[in-house]
C-alpha cells in the first residue's frame, strides 16, 4: 500500500494507508525513540496484521 495520510497522537503515529486494491485501512504505530526509520506521505508500505491485534468497528 501507499502512505495517504499521517497524524502524530502524542505517544502514537496514526497512517491512512491505501492498499493496493484501493482500500483504505487507518493503523497506529506506538511512538518510540528506537522505532526506525520514519514514514513520510507517499511511501509504499507492506501491511501485515496479526489476528490477535485486528480490531473491526461498526460504521
Amino acid at each position: 500500500g501507499v502512505i495517504q495520510a499521517i497524524s502524530y497522537l502524542g505517544t502514537d503515529t496514526q497512517l491512512q494507508v491505501i492498499l493496493d486494491d484501493g482500500e483504505s485501512i487507518i493503523a497506529r504505530q506506538q511512538n518510540s525513540i528506537d522505532a526506525g526509520t520514519p514514514l513520510n506521505k507517499g511511501d509504499k508500505v507492506s501491511v501485515t496484521i496479526p489476528e490477535h491485534a485486528l480490531r473491526v468497528l461498526a460504521d
